[in-house]
């Protein structure tokens, strides 16, 4: 019953994690892989929004065909392939964002194809399915697919509401527009707020964490030392018996027998 009690915590718990590497160990704000689409691209949060979508796509593609192609070949030919079977599955990607997203096609420009020979789409994909098996990889697969496109969307609004004051074409309040939030210089210092941003925020939950769980145990070995300290005092109150105990038993001690009359005392010699 313990165990079966314990197993939601424990998923909470590793939920929690996986969450929070979201932000602590992202692609892009720590890793620092794909950058430069996110950089010259992700200009508009329309852009970011469709960077997503896109590397989401062919992560998902390259994932499966990986966990196929695990059987027949070796992890090194499995990275020298992954570009061919991204640039394949980009064509349809590259068609839909062409019929129906034309100014976002010309916007992005040769940035949204790059994605094709990114490294965290060659290189991450193989590497998670081979290292980590393949539940485990596909689960940092996944978190490694929100965790940019989460980066690419959050820093198209933020230099779309910087550069124009809007957020996908609306109006959006603000103070003031800085038309060179456009320019890739921009890019980098806004992934570099945003990026210490979530590695702090990280850091500060695990550490609250860290400290609810030292109180938790102080409180426990507390309890059981206040525990341990009343039981000699209840084993020494049930060792001494009662008053009315002993003298019953005194009372009910069998007497001597008393001697008869034809019977001598015993006579001391001494």
């Amino acid at each position: 019953m313990s165990s079966r009690a314990s197993r939601p915590g424990k998923a909470l718990h590793a939920l929690k994690e996986w969450t929070l590497e979201l932000f602590s160990e992202n692609p892009v704000f720590i890793g620092g892989l794909s950058i430069t689409p996110v950089v010259v691209g992700a200009t508009t949060a329309a852009n970011g929004l469709i960077l997503g979508l896109a590397a989401a796509f062919l992560m998902l593609f390259l994932s499966g065909m990986c966990a196929m192609g695990g059987m027949l070949f070796r992890v090194p030919v499995q990275k020298g392939l992954a570009a061919f079977v991204s640039a394949a599955a980009f064509i349809p990607v590259g068609y839909v964002v062409d019929t129906f997203l034309p100014l976002q096609s010309v916007s992005l420009g040769i940035y949204l194809p790059l994605l094709c020979v990114s490294s965290i789409v060659v290189m991450k994909v193989p590497h998670a399915l081979a290292e980590r098996g393949y539940r485990k990889g596909f689960l940092h697969i996944v978190q490694n697919i929100l965790g940019f496109f989460l980066c690419t969307l959050l820093v198209g609004i933020v230099r779309e509401w910087l550069g124009a004051g809007t957020i996908f074409g609306l109006p959006a309040p603000t103070l003031l527009t800085v038309p060179s939030a456009a320019y890739p210089y921009m890019g980098f210092i806004i992934i570099g707020m945003l990026g210490a941003a979530a590695k702090k925020a990280a850091a500060v939950i695990r550490e609250n964490e860290l400290l609810d769980r030292h109180e938790q145990i102080y409180t426990e070995k507390w309890v059981d030392d206040s525990l341990d300290m009343e039981q000699p005092d209840a084993a020494e109150e049930t060792s001494v018996a009662p008053e009315g105990a002993v003298e019953e038993q005194t009372d009910t001690a069998p007497l001597q027998a008393e001697p008869s009359a034809g019977q001598e005392r015993p006579v001391n010699n001494q």
